[in-house]
């Protein structure tokens, strides 16, 4: 699972799991740590639309990535550099 450089990787199935109890699809997704982007995977693949969050622009490159991979188009993306944030 760390083939994507995440120390935090869990299994799509999982995911699915829970999109197929709690969602329906074009119900919206929200994942506020994104990471490498197996949530937004899974939804898109599903028909759910989805916001990913992730203060890393890499893995916000890497979850953009792997939609792409799959030969899938993505909607509407918008990759952000996170600014520093200052006490």
């Amino acid at each position: 699972m760390k083939q994507h450089g995440h120390p935090a990787m869990f299994p799509e199935k999982l995911v699915l799991r829970a999109l197929k109890l709690f969602s329906f699809r074009g119900d919206v997704v929200l994942d506020p740590f994104n990471g490498a982007g197996t949530t937004t995977l899974t939804a898109h693949h599903f028909g759910r639309n989805y916001l990913g969050i992730d203060c890393s622009a890499e893995y916000c490159k890497t979850a953009k990535q792997r939609i792409a991979d799959r030969g899938e188009i993505l909607r509407e993306t918008q990759v952000r550099t996170p600014h520093p944030i200052r006490h």
